[in-house]
């Protein structure tokens, strides 16, 4: 949401940043993961031979293999997927009446205040909802990237339903698997409901147009 934010007032090079952000969003997510774990490897990995060409030597571990970095690991990879939540929201943006930020800045409102009490209102219910719910599903159905990077290790520190069901129908315990499915199915539906309930709220639109001054028709 800060980039799709940023972006959307086209600033120097917002083409070329757009356009970065959502490249991964092209690429395979078995190429991107194999990519990272070639990154995180111990002995041969990009990560830990930058690390000791710049003198960090002690810092390079096992990054993937670790109990207490495993999670993060994975975690920071999903930070390249922003740029399709970004285009999203951009799309949005660019549809709001710029007449609120003119009268905004002729009130005094910084960007920053303008982000806060004009864009992200007005996109709440829409693209923002989107956004939200899109990437509660897409983290609850998780299970190439993360086989590829662990396999859920180390310790299942980083494994998810999916997977669990996964290595379940491989050692042929369907029915676990099974009960597995119908509980992932009840917590994407309690998500999403959840989402949808934290969204709601009073008209955007009309709050925005009495804080700066105009009257609906």
């Amino acid at each position: 949401m800060v980039m799709a934010i940023i972006l959307s007032r086209n600033p120097k090079g917002w083409k070329f940043f757009r356009t970065v952000y959502f490249f991964p969003q092209v690429i395979s997510g078995i190429a991107l993961a194999t990519l990272w774990r070639a990154i995180y490897n111990a002995d041969h990995g990009m990560l830990n031979g930058l690390l000791r060409a710049v003198g960090l030597g002690h810092i390079a571990k096992d990054w993937l293999g670790n109990i207490q970095t495993a999670f993060p690991a994975v975690l920071i990879y999903w930070v390249f997927y922003v740029g399709y939540y970004m285009v999203i929201m951009m799309a949005d943006i660019t549809t709001i009446d710029t007449t609120y930020y003119e009268a905004a800045t002729i009130d005094g409102a910084t960007d920053f205040q303008q982000a806060i009490y004009i864009t992200i209102p007005l996109i709440r219910r829409t693209s923002l909802l989107t956004c939200v719910t899109l990437a509660s599903v897409m983290g609850l159905r998780q299970f190439e990237q993360v086989y590829m990077l662990t396999n859920g290790q180390p310790a299942n520190t980083t494994s998810t339903i999916v997977l669990y069901m996964y290595k379940k129908m491989q050692n042929a315990n369907y029915g676990i698997a099974s009960a597995s499915a119908v509980i992932l199915i009840l917590v994407g539906v309690i998500f999403i409901v959840c989402i949808r309930k934290l969204f709601e709220g009073r008209n955007e639109t009309a709050a925005i147009m009495k804080k700066t001054g105009r009257k609906g028709k």
